[in-house]
């Protein structure tokens, strides 16, 4: 096999300084990520905050509830059940809810996420649970509706999942029907290459569509049978249950407003002055 490594370059220039020159631009980040100082006062600072926060068991019995709908493994509930435990730190990723997945990006994710905690439970000497966020509570379906894999004759294959009407909802609250589901496994069948694992793969897919209705529910499935055995756990953000944990979150938000959008506004001012562009949305 020739492996030809391809260097991507970052179009953040933030991100950039943040790996490679993090001095420059620590004020934005708090603690170093890069030294046991950084790390043992991010620590002290989740302790003494610990009551500023989402009640822990509140949060513990709200994630198992949705675990056992889509991520219902043994491994997740013993992650649970040290995140009920005061002290546990969590490691965080995630990303959009695609079709089968999504980019393989996603995958690296996950794999990332629990490597990252298992690393950091070892050097903290503190329980460190990995965990996945779904962001189903985002609006882009074209971003999410379609997926890439290689197909008969070694040619990039695409699948794609059109929503039944014109409403521009949240992932999570777009409805899949059966039929639809169906359609995408037929197509998958049939264009995704010969190879020793693809019934394999199709029966995961499957699996993960089975008495689902939205993407964000087989995603959730595919990552728990792929994950859910190391612990993972898995949230998606439009999950009602959590967003009514959330709700005094929102309102300290809504409180604090103008000194955050004071801050936010002197973004312009400070950027230039480490060379970066502030793009406002």
């Amino acid at each position: 096999m020739n492996i030809v490594p391809e260097p991507l370059s970052l179009s953040s220039r933030l991100a950039h300084q943040y790996i490679h020159q993090f001095e420059q631009v620590k004020g934005f980040y708090g603690e170093d990520y890069r030294s046991e100082r950084g790390n043992a006062e991010r620590m002290k600072w989740l302790d003494h905050s610990e009551d500023t926060r989402v009640q822990r068991q509140a949060l513990t019995d709200c994630l198992r509830t949705y675990s056992k709908k889509f991520n219902n493994h043994h491994a997740v509930h013993t992650s649970l059940d040290l995140l009920a435990q005061k002290g546990t730190l969590t490691m965080v990723g995630g990303q959009q809810s695609g079709l089968f997945s999504g980019p393989l990006l996603v995958i690296y994710k996950a794999i990332s996420v629990i490597q990252a905690a298992r690393e950091a439970q070892a050097r903290l000497r503190r329980p460190v649970v990995p965990v996945f966020w779904i962001a189903g509570e985002d609006h882009d379906w074209d971003e999410v509706n379609h997926a890439y894999f290689q197909g008969q004759g070694h040619q990039i294959n695409k699948i794609k999942l059109d929503p039944k009407d014109g409403l521009r909802t949240s992932v999570s609250y777009t409805d899949v029907t059966g039929e639809d589901w169906e359609a995408m496994l037929q197509e998958l069948q049939q264009q995704l290459s010969d190879g020793v694992n693809k019934q394999e793969l199709i029966q995961l897919a499957r699996m993960s569509v089975q008495d689902t209705t939205s993407l964000s529910e087989a995603f959730a499935k595919l990552l728990g049978a792929l994950f859910g055995r190391y612990g993972l756990i898995l949230l998606d953000s439009a999950d009602p249950g959590l967003r009514a944990l959330e709700i005094p979150v929102f309102e300290s938000l809504i409180k604090r407003s103008k000194n955050l959008a004071f801050r936010t506004n002197k973004l312009p001012e400070i950027l230039p002055v480490l060379d970066m562009r502030f793009k406002r949305t």
